[in-house]
C-alpha cells in the first residue's frame, strides 16, 4: 500500500522503491504518484509552498522562523534545496509565499499584533525588490494570472499575549504592479475594508452571514483570481462566507459578502456509527479556494475545512455524544458541525452546484480499506474529520480538474470537476516520518501545482508538510497534464 510503503534514501531525497510501487493495486484514470519526499536539512516544519513554472525554482515558509527555504525540481521529480532567505525582522515569521513569472512575494506579519504587516518583493532567485506595507497579519498571496497584481489577505488575528490583546480589522491589500522582463516595480497599493454591518446590534454567532459582521470580526483566509482577473474571491472561514473583489473598478472594491450557510448531510460521513445523529448539519467554513470556468462563466472550489474556537460573539462549542457543534445550533434541536470535510464547487454568486462529503474517507473506504488514515480519520470523526486544507485546480482539454491536500488524512486527492459533480479519481496517502525520534504521520499543508511544460513533460504536485517538515514531489499521471499559462 502507497501510504505505508517504506522509503529509500537517495542523494537526501526520499523515493519509493520500485518493488513498492508496482505492488501498489492500480485505479483506473488518473492517478497520483509520490516521486520524492525530502525533509528540510533543519526540521523545520513546512506550511505554504509556490513555484515558478518557467524556471522550476520555489520558495516554501519556514514555520516559526523569519526566513522562506529555496528549492528546484528536476522533470525527474528531484529536488534540491537552495538558499535560506531571511524575511522581516530575526522575531517575525512568513506567513505565505506566492511566485509568478520570476517574482516572488513573501507575506509577514508585525510581532506587535497591533500594527500592521508587510509584504516583501524578490526575484525569483530572492535579490529584493521592495517592500510595502498593508493590513493586519497578511496570511496569504496570490497573484492575478497576467501577473500585474498581488492580492494580499490580511486575516486580523486577535492577539492574545499579555499585553497585546486586541483584534485588529481583517482586510485585503490590492498591490499594482509594473512587469517588464525580468524587471518589476510596485506603482500603487489599495487598502480594502470590509463594510460596517447594517445590523451593527445583531448577537454574533457562528451562523451570522458575513454581510453582517463588523470589520474586526472577520478573518479573511485564502483568495483566488478568475480566469480573466476581473473578480477575486476571498473564503473569511470562521465567518462562513467568501466576499468577491471587483478588480475593474477603480480603486478595486469589495462588492460583495456570500453567506454560504449550512448543509444538510444524507449519505454517509464522517461520524462514528451510533451517534444518535440522524440529521447532521455542517457549516462549510472552506480554508482554501481555487477558480474554474465553464462556459465563460466563474465558478469557485472551496476546501470546507472548517475552524470552531471556544466562543464566538455570544456563541460556544458544545458537544453531542462527544461531537463538536456549534452551541447555539445545539439549543435550537439542530446538531450542526463544524466543515463538511470534504470539496465544494459555487456559483460566483454562492449558489451551491455540488459538494463532495468526506472524499478521501470515502474512497479509501472503497479502494484502500487498510490505509492507516482511516483510523487517523475516524481519531478526528468528533473534530473536522480529514481537514481539507489547500485546493488547486487546472484546465485539461475540456474537463476540470483539482487536487487538494487533508492534513488529519495525510493526504492529497485528485478530482474530476463538473457543473454539478465532484467526483474522486485518486487519494495518495503520504508516508509516516521520524520527528524527534517518534514516527509520526504527514501533516500536508500546502500546495503547489507545477504543470507540465511540453508533451513530453509531466505536471507535478508540491506537498509542504507542517509536522514532518518534508517537501513532497507528486506526480499527475494518466495524461492529465495541466499545461503552463
Amino acid at each position: 500500500m502507497l501510504g505505508a510503503a517504506a522509503l529509500l534514501l537517495v542523494g537526501g531525497c526520499a523515493v519509493l522503491p520500485s518493488s513498492e510501487r508496482d505492488q501498489t493495486p492500480d485505479i483506473p484514470g488518473p492517478s497520483l504518484r509520490l516521486l520524492s519526499s525530502t525533509a528540510y536539512p533543519t526540521g523545520a516544519p513546512l506550511e505554504i509552498v509556490a513555484v515558478c513554472h518557467e524556471t522550476r525554482r520555489g520558495w516554501v515558509t519556514l514555520a516559526d522562523t523569519n526566513a522562506i527555504a529555496g528549492f528546484s525540481v528536476d522533470p525527474d521529480g528531484t529536488l534540491t534545496w537552495l538558499e535560506t532567505l531571511p524575511v522581516g525582522a530575526p522575531d517575525e515569521s512568513p506567513t505565505s509565499v506566492a511566485v509568478h513569472t520570476g517574482l516572488m512575494a513573501a507575506s509577514v506579519p508585525h510581532v506587535d499584533p497591533t500594527r500592521p504587516g508587510a509584504v516583501h518583493l524578490f526575484t525569483v532567485g530572492g535579490q529584493p525588490v521592495a517592500r510595502v506595507a498593508v493590513g493586519h497579519h497578511p496570511d496569504m498571496l496570490a497573484f492575478s494570472h497576467d501577473g500585474a497584481r498581488l492580492l494580499v489577505v490580511n486575516e486580523g488575528e486577535p492577539g492574545t499575549e499579555p499585553g497585546t490583546e486586541v483584534d485588529p480589522p481583517g482586510s485585503l491589500s490590492v498591490i499594482d504592479l509594473a512587469r517588464d522582463g525580468d524587471q518589476s516595480r510596485v506603482t500603487g497599493v489599495q487598502q480594502l475594508a470590509f463594510g460596517t454591518p447594517s445590523a451593527s446590534d445583531t448577537a454574533l454567532r457562528w451562523t451570522t452571514p458575513l454581510a453582517e459582521t463588523p470589520p474586526d470580526w472577520i478573518e479573511p483566509e485564502y483568495a483566488a483570481f478568475s480566469e480573466d482577473d476581473a473578480v477575486a474571491f476571498v473564503t473569511c472561514q470562521e465567518n462562513n462566507g467568501v466576499a468577491v473583489v471587483d478588480l475593474r473598478a477603480d480603486p478595486p472594491a469589495i462588492t460583495a459578502l456570500l453567506d454560504l450557510g449550512e448543509f444538510v448531510h444524507t449519505g454517509p460521513h464522517a461520524l462514528r456509527p451510533g451517534s444518535g445523529v440522524e440529521r447532521l448539519r455542517s457549516l462549510p467554513q472552506p480554508d482554501g479556494i481555487a477558480t474554474l470556468a465553464f462556459d465563460g462563466r466563474p465558478v469557485f472550489l472551496t476546501a470546507d475545512e472548517g475552524d470552531p474556537r471556544d466562543d464566538w460573539g455570544d456563541d460556544r462549542v458544545a458537544e453531542h455524544d462527544g461531537i463538536e457543534c456549534v452551541g447555539s445550533a445545539l439549543d435550537e434541536g439542530r446538531t450542526l458541525i463544524f466543515g463538511s470535510r470534504g470539496l465544494t464547487l459555487w456559483s460566483a454568486g454562492g449558489s451551491r452546484l455540488a459538494t463532495a462529503t468526506t472524499p478521501v474517507l470515502q474512497w479509501l473506504a472503497d479502494n484502500r480499506p487498510q490505509s492507516p488514515a482511516i483510523e487517523r480519520i475516524a481519531d478526528r470523526d468528533h473534530r473536522r474529520g480529514s481537514e481539507p486544507e489547500t485546493v488547486v485546480a487546472w484546465q485539461n482539454g475540456d474537463a476540470w480538474m483539482a487536487a487538494a491536500a487533508f492534513e488529519r488524512a495525510g493526504a492529497v486527492g485528485l478530482f474530476r470537476v463538473t457543473t454539478d459533480a465532484i467526483t474522486t479519481l485518486d487519494v495518495l496517502v503520504l508516508p509516516d516520518g521520524p520527528v524527534d525520534g517518534r514516527t509520526r504521520s504527514p501533516a500536508p499543508e500546502g500546495l503547489a501545482l507545477l504543470p507540465a511544460a511540453s508533451p513530453d513533460d509531466a505536471a507535478m504536485l508540491l506537498v509542504a508538510d507542517e509536522r514532518l517538515g518534508r517537501l513532497s514531489v507528486v506526480l499527475i499521471q494518466s495524461g492529465d497534464r495541466p499545461r503552463a499559462e
